[in-house]
């Protein structure tokens, strides 16, 4: 792994043990690690389906200021550190987003009661959430949703709920994400209702986990590094080292060759991942990050 020029790391379940806010710290040590790899001719970045703004504060938190880029929504997002600005922002048309309620209104149909759904958008200074709640939601809905906001509340992004469809209500989305009421729903019943999506409404992007996350089409993280790397690095697919743990890492842990995992992810991500790591998320990406710089210390 001498020739590693470039990391992207995923965050939830992967930098940091899990999507839960009170799991968003690291070892110190290892955010010096991280802020230290430029000397070891090491370029980091972070890949997540969480805005970049979220992400940004979350890395300031643990004292992670050595960073190249963060890919924000799933690849809709792409901040640039050294400029302090996004580089690119891909949203959804009105088409797509039309299309995207539609698909949302017919799983809704046919699974009453079990779904809620959350779109990304941007505002003027922040990234907005909005909730859709309808006035005559089930109870376990609207306790699923409240706990939701909840959480998004400590992340000190914009809050909103709305009870219509309409489209004007969410104009600009980056992504939007279909949850599931019962959070411990088996992942084989999450993907069938995925699969039922696809084969209904395929013109978008369906990543699957904890979340149905929907994208436009063509957005993805391995497109968002291409893109940064046609335009900036130029470098070859050996220079490269992904780490995740979802279905909206599998377009990155696919395309290149030093793609990482841990061991207690799903099978269809790890099917995919090109090595597997015996540890739990967070240890596994120090794990090979240290390999990775013991490795160049012994070459040079």
């Amino acid at each position: 792994m001498n020739s590693i020029k470039y990391i992207f790391t995923d965050l939830d379940g992967t930098l940091f043990k899990s999507s839960s806010e009170n799991d968003k710290k690291i070892d110190p040590k290892f955010a010096r690690t991280i802020n230290s790899l430029p000397n070891y001719g090491i370029n980091f970045s972070i890949a997540t389906g969480r805005d970049y703004l979220n992400a940004k504060k979350i890395l300031e938190l643990n004292g992670i200021n050595n960073y190249d880029y963060i890919i924000g929504c799933n690849g809709a997002q792409i901040y640039n550190r050294s400029l302090n600005q996004l580089i690119f922002v891909r949203t959804f048309t009105e088409q797509e987003h039309n299309y995207a309620m539609k698909a949302f209104e017919y799983i809704d149909r046919k699974y009453p009661n079990q779904l809620y759904m959350y779109g990304y958008s941007l505002g003027k200074t922040l990234t907005h959430i909005t909730f859709y709640i309808k006035e005559n939601e089930n109870i376990n809905v609207l306790q699923s949703t409240n706990y939701m906001l909840n959480r998004f509340k400590e992340t000190g992004i914009g809050l909103l709920v709305r009870s219509s469809f309409s489209t004007s209500l969410l104009k600009n989305a980056y992504k939007i994400t279909i949850a599931f009421v019962d959070y411990k729903m088996p992942i084989e019943k999450r993907l069938h209702i995925t699969s039922d999506l696809q084969a209904k409404f395929p013109d978008l992007w369906y990543l699957t986990t904890s979340t149905i996350e929907i994208t436009p089409k063509n957005i993805d993280k391995y497109a968002a590094i291409q893109m940064i790397n046609k335009k900036y690095y130029k470098g070859n697919n050996e220079e490269f080292a992904v780490f995740g743990d979802g279905g909206n890492d599998i377009s990155m842990l696919y395309n290149f060759n030093n793609s990482f995992s841990r061991h207690d992810t799903y099978p269809f991500v790890k099917n995919v991942a090109k090595n597997i790591i015996e540890n739990k998320s967070s240890y596994f990406v120090e794990d090979v990050i240290n390999k990775i710089i013991k490795e160049k210390n012994n070459f040079n």
